[in-house]
């Protein structure tokens, strides 16, 4: 959500964690609105972090959130990266999450789907089969 902040979100600052945590507040805050007025809401965010997963969960008490952790082999991922906009591309960047989140891969609060094989039409379609089972 911090498209322009001062420093960037996943660096290890106190105003780098200021900024995250206020984003993750006013999504939440947001998407609390939303659904109030009966809206679905998706919040699209990158969650390494246990820390911020909690916030997550505390913020939206009450209401129905279910959490996506999109994986895939790091071979395909980093195919993937070289696919995109030169300016999008994350480099080594790709190998750092990819480590990071297969060692959040057992967190029991989100849903795990590993997209090495299937498209993007797929990944919608099995993300809503999920949303509509529970």
């Amino acid at each position: 959500m911090i498209r322009s902040g001062q420093v960037k979100p996943f660096l290890n600052t106190h105003e780098s964690k200021n900024q995250v945590t206020l984003s993750v507040h006013n999504a939440c805050s947001l998407a609390k609105n939303f659904n109030d007025f009966n809206f679905n809401v998706i919040i699209d965010d990158i969650v390494a972090s246990k820390e911020k997963l909690d916030l997550y969960f505390k913020l939206t008490g009450g209401y129905r959130l279910l959490v996506f952790l999109l994986t895939c082999e790091l071979k395909v991922l980093a195919e993937r990266d070289l696919g995109r906009d030169l300016v999008a591309q994350q480099g080594k960047r790709v190998s750092q999450l990819h480590d990071k989140f297969s060692s959040l891969a057992n967190e029991t609060r989100w849903n795990v789907i590993d997209t090495t094989n299937i498209d993007k039409k797929e990944t919608v379609d099995f993300i809503l089969k999920i949303i509509n089972k529970k």
